[in-house]
């Protein structure tokens, strides 16, 4: 039989952080690795906060463990973005490390490689998988790279409220458009209506049937009112924790960020892959500190190129046997990845964690829910399908009500 090719997905920013942390003071419990984490992620974490002077910490709140971290900054009615984005790195973190005690292969190896897919932020953890070559070196990595996320999340939002500051998303998704289509009404945009370099609005995120724009909030607004075909065209407000996947935002120091610890120095060996979701080509670098750099830089000025990154990683796993897909954290990803196997009529299997929510339930008995129908009368369509599409397609459906009824 075959032995199964590992693929590693790793969730991101765009999914809610307290899960995870609540999963990993679950896991640690019984995992020697995630109850250390939980530790050190902690002291790592205020250390951080602590070399910031008073002004920049933004954060009033006293730090006596994660979960209460998580939870207040959720209740918070303007979230600290910093420490959201640090609570995504700690809890995919806390999972990789579990799945490695479990399972050490999943860390690969020279003579069985493991192809890790990630996106944003979610490429910080997925570095330490590349690099780490085991769970020793995973935790020391780990702590790291906690402490690099801190500081470019840091830089990342520190330049945003120089821009604007406000507690406004700087992104906006738009359903039914292409960059081909978006991209000449942008141009004009910014031409007429003399928008500031830094306050220009960049498509930021690519998939099948959206994108995702990323810009100042008042300049998001000002397009909005510029631009019937977008303004009219099916969209979401995106909750976003920085302006990311922007060419407009001032670029930051990227070797102050990485700092001089000599883990960094780390060789990247043929054990581990990993795809730039900016170029959809895989990262080639011979240690942690440049693959790192490069990561960085696709996470505050590169277009994510979500279905191109998913097709060329899986493409690369065509015709060399089964694979295991481990799902590192709640993801939005999971949907396209399988339906790129699927097509490419590639047999797999999926390992994931159940994420846990700590506290008293208000049910009896499980917790899980199934969604067994979904039905409902839709304009212009008969179907739920229909009606997806119709979104997909940017079709306005909204019409006059007849009172003759």
């Amino acid at each position: 039989m075959t032995k199964p090719i590992n693929l590693v997905l790793f969730g991101d920013q765009a999914v809610e952080k307290l899960s995870s942390i609540q999963s990993l003071v679950r896991n640690s419990k019984s995992s020697a690795g995630a109850k250390r984490l939980l530790r050190e992620a902690t002291d790592a974490l205020q250390l951080n906060l602590a070399k910031l002077e008073k002004g920049e910490r933004a954060w009033n709140h006293e730090i006596h463990t994660l979960l209460g971290l998580a939870e207040d900054n959720i209740a918070e009615k303007n979230r600290n973005g910093v420490i959201a984005t640090v609570l995504m790195c700690i809890g995919r973190l806390g999972e990789l490390i579990v799945y490695a005690e479990e399972d050490p292969s999943i860390l690969g190896s020279e003579q069985d490689p493991v192809q890790a897919l990630a996106f944003c932020t979610g490429l910080l953890p997925a570095a330490a998988l590349v690099a780490a070559r085991d769970t020793s070196e995973l935790f020391d990595i780990g702590i790291e790279i906690i402490s690099i996320t801190f500081r470019m999340a840091h830089e990342i939002i520190r330049r945003m409220k120089l821009i604007e500051d406000t507690k406004r998303s700087w992104a906006i998704t738009v359903v039914g458009k292409t960059p081909d289509q978006v991209q000449p009404i942008l141009d004009e945009f910014h031409k007429v209506q003399k928008i500031p370099y830094p306050k220009r609005v960049a498509v930021g995120v690519v998939s099948d049937g959206w994108l995702t724009l990323m810009g100042s909030p008042s300049s998001l607004s000002r397009l909005m009112e510029f631009s019937e075909e977008i303004n009219q065209a099916p969209k979401t407000q995106t909750d976003s924790d920085g302006a990311v996947h922007t060419e407009y935002i001032p670029r930051f120091s990227i070797e102050k960020v990485l700092g001089d610890s000599p883990l960094l120095d780390t060789p990247i060996t043929s054990k581990a892959k990993i795809i730039s979701p900016g170029s959809c080509k895989q990262y080639a670098h011979t240690s942690l500190r440049s693959l790192l750099a490069e990561i960085m830089v696709d996470i505050a000025h590169n277009v994510l190129h979500i279905n191109g990154t998913v097709e060329e990683c899986i493409s690369g796993l065509t015709g060399k046997g089964p694979v295991s897909l481990t799902v590192v954290g709640p993801t939005g990803h999971l949907t396209a990845v399988q339906r790129v196997l699927q097509s490419k009529e590639i047999d797999y299997h999926i390992r994931q964690h159940r994420t846990p929510q700590i506290g008293i339930t208000i049910r009896a008995g499980s917790d899980l829910v199934a969604i067994v129908g979904m039905s409902g009368r839709f304009p212009g369509s008969e179907t739920l399908e229909g009606f997806f599409e119709d979104l997909l397609d940017g079709k306005r459906q909204i019409k006059k009500v007849s009172y003759n009824m």
